[in-house]
């Protein structure tokens, strides 16, 4: 019946067979082919998500050797000597929140804290020099200025910390 039938020179069942044939293989390809784009998004996705976590690690480690350089200086007035390992982490903060878009805000409010904090280092004091109850007042007012720019370093670095947290779960 239809496979005696010729259509075009060829016989009906061997029309059918190429026609599915080819169907077949269309939409073998579209399936591919969105499977494919899938996987591209996936794979994409997943490096973004490992190059944040690499850049939220490294930020977070800074912070930390902030945090406890910060702890160490605490209710101890500093002169510039006690300052430069200080000035090296601020400038490394610095660039870190040139490079990292994730916390660049956090890390700026770091380093602008840091840069007032280290811009009230202490003249060197020598016990022989010392003038009197009016230059000790001085001095205390300018340690207790340091001290308060310190501990707002450290609320900026909890600050920058605590968001590196939260970022890093939502990855």
């Amino acid at each position: 019946m239809l496979g005696s039938t010729p259509f075009l020179g060829m016989h009906a069942d061997v029309l059918l067979s190429a026609l599915l044939s080819a169907l077949v293989g269309i939409v073998g390809t579209v399936v591919t082919l969105r499977h494919y784009r899938q996987v591209l998004e996936y794979t994409r996705r997943t490096g973004r998500t490992t190059e944040n976590a690499t850049e939220l690690q490294e930020a977070g480690r800074h912070l930390r050797t902030v945090g406890t350089r910060i702890r160490e200086h605490a209710q101890r007035p500093c002169g510039e000597a006690e300052f430069a390992p200080m000035r090296r982490l601020r400038h490394r903060i610095e660039t870190l929140a040139a490079e990292n878009g994730l916390v660049a805000a956090e890390l700026r409010d770091v380093v602008e804290c840091m840069d007032r904090w280290l811009a009230t280092a202490l003249p060197p004091v020598d016990a022989a020099t010392a003038n009197g109850p009016e230059e000790y007042r001085t001095l205390l007012g300018a340690a207790m200025t340091q001290e308060h720019l310190r501990d707002e370093v450290a609320r900026a670095v909890t600050t920058a910390l605590n968001r590196i947290r939260v970022l890093g779960r939502s990855n």
